[in-house]
C-alpha cells in the first residue's frame, strides 16, 4: 500500500482494516489505516509477512482478547 486510506471497516473475525493471510506479504509505505473494528487485529491482522516503512495505523478498535492469534498493531 503506497497511499490511500483504509478506514471505517469491520470484520466478524480477523482484520477489520487489513487481513494479511499466511504466505502473503503486505507492504505499507504510505497511506492511512484507521478507525477499523474487529475482535482480532482491528487495524491489521498479520498472519504473513508485514512490512511497514511509512504511513500510519491509528484509532483502530479491538473488542476481544487476541489469544496470540493475531498481531494487533497500534501506533
Amino acid at each position: 500500500m503506497n497511499g490511500g486510506t483504509v478506514s471505517g471497516n469491520s470484520a466478524e473475525d480477523k482484520g477489520g482494516g487489513v487481513y494479511n493471510h499466511f504466505w502473503s506479504v503486505f507492504k505499507l509505505s504510505g497511506g492511512v489505516i484507521s478507525n477499523n473494528v474487529a475482535p482480532l487485529g482491528s487495524g491489521v491482522c498479520n498472519d504473513g509477512d508485514f512490512q511497514m516503512q511509512g504511513g500510519s495505523i491509528t484509532n483502530d478498535t479491538i473488542y476481544s482478547n487476541d489469544n496470540g492469534k493475531c498481531i494487533t498493531l497500534t501506533f
